[in-house]
């Protein structure tokens, strides 16, 4: 989520205690333009001395107030209102976090609220890892408090009718109760392991995500065609990553680049979701230089990193939510900038979870022979951590 808090609404705070009250605003990226108009007038120093309340029909002062928001997704505040906000990020939970939050407040404070016991309902590790990485991917655990009452409920109600229900959950009867899991992570490596695809990553509102990035280069025109839901920033990155590969291909594949009787074919999957943002250069670039060898990239490795015209790996964001995301999708590695080291240290202070391995890449040369050593061979620098 983001917390939000609004500077410029504050002014001077009275000295009596009591005169600066806290103002929280819960999901300020759902508020409707009107309804941000007026917030616009509760926040302006200029004028927040009288504002006038619509509904208590007095003016209150405002100067020595508070405000304090969430929200989901930043980027849909409208704009006007997020100008007068200071942003702070703040990162998901882990698995292990939410396992450890799960077990000691959400399934406890849920029995209380439908009269069960410990005896009486249980969750086995296994089940409570599908519910964390099947149904509620999500930075927080709203969604997972939300399914664990959905079974509290279940369990509660087949208790009433003198049915006898499990006493443990385990997954297959998470899976009976809630329906089949939304999120499939097994579905990667089916799409894997044949040239010309790639495994990026995405931060998105929810989390961090695999991408997988498909290219195929055929006899035509010249020709290059996006598909899958493109924003403008990604199309650009798919331009520079054809750019780089045509200038260094007979180096890299002892071949020549894609040209004016070369048709590019770039599709990233999951047409459905919209997808932009400055960050997938690097792995658009691992999928054109793979169709062209013909030679699979790594299915086990999940790439992120913007391009320049000169290979030089950029940094990019979203580092934590990336990184978790390519731990909950079961891949073993990861390549990330090497301007992205000190946020990985930061975020991660006892290492990446799931013993995923992270690798940093100054150059795409380095890149290249993280995941597709046969058509480069510089080497990387990588470190493993548990």
């Amino acid at each position: 989520g983001c917390l939000v808090r609004a500077l410029r609404g504050l002014g001077p705070l009275p000295g009596r205690t009591g005169d600066n009250p806290l103002v929280v605003l819960g999901e300020l990226d759902r508020l409707a333009e009107a309804a941000a108009d007026a917030l616009l007038d509760a926040l302006d120093p200029a004028r927040n001395h009288a504002f006038r309340d619509r509904y208590v029909g007095l003016p209150l002062d405002l100067r020595g107030t508070l405000f304090v928001a969430t929200a989901t997704d930043p980027a849909r505040i409208p704009p006007l209102l997020r100008e007068r906000l200071e942003l702070l990020s703040l990162a998901g939970y882990t698995d292990a976090e939410k396992e450890r939050i799960a077990a000691g407040h959400l399934i406890p404070g849920a029995r209380r609220r439908h009269g069960l016991s410990g005896d009486e309902l249980s969750f086995s590790p296994a089940a409570l890892g599908l519910l964390i990485r099947g149904y509620s991917r999500e930075p927080g655990v709203r969604g997972l408090d939300g399914h664990i009452d959905a079974i509290c409920r279940r369990r509660a109600r087949l208790q009433t009718e003198g049915l006898p229900p499990p006493g443990e959950m385990t997954p297959e009867t998470v899976s009976a109760w809630l329906g089949a899991p939304r999120f499939r992570d097994a579905q990667i490596a089916g799409r894997t392991g044949r040239p010309g695809v790639a495994v990026g990553l995405a931060a998105t509102a929810t989390g961090g995500e695999v991408l997988v990035v498909e290219a195929a280069c055929l006899p035509g025109r010249g020709a290059l065609q996006v598909t899958g839901t493109v924003g403008p920033l990604m199309r650009e990155s798919v331009e520079v990553a054809l750019t780089w590969v045509r200038a260094n291909a007979e180096r890299l594949v002892d071949a020549a680049g894609p040209d004016d009787s070369t048709d590019v074919h770039v599709h990233l999957a999951e047409a459905a979701r919209s997808k932009d943002g400055a960050s997938a250069g690097v792995t658009l670039a691992v999928a054109l230089v793979s169709a062209l060898a013909g030679r699979p990239a790594r299915g086990d490795v999940a790439i992120s990193g913007e391009l320049t015209l000169s290979g030089r790996v950029a940094p990019v964001a979203g580092i934590r939510e990336k990184v978790l995301g390519a731990g909950r999708a079961g891949m073993t590695a990861v390549v990330l900038p090497a301007a992205n080291e000190p946020d990985v240290a930061e975020s991660f202070a006892d290492g990446p979870p799931c013993g995923l391995g992270v690798r940093y890449a100054g150059t795409m040369d380095d890149v290249l022979a993280a995941v597709l050593p046969d058509a480069v061979g510089v080497q990387g620098r990588s470190t493993s951590s548990g």
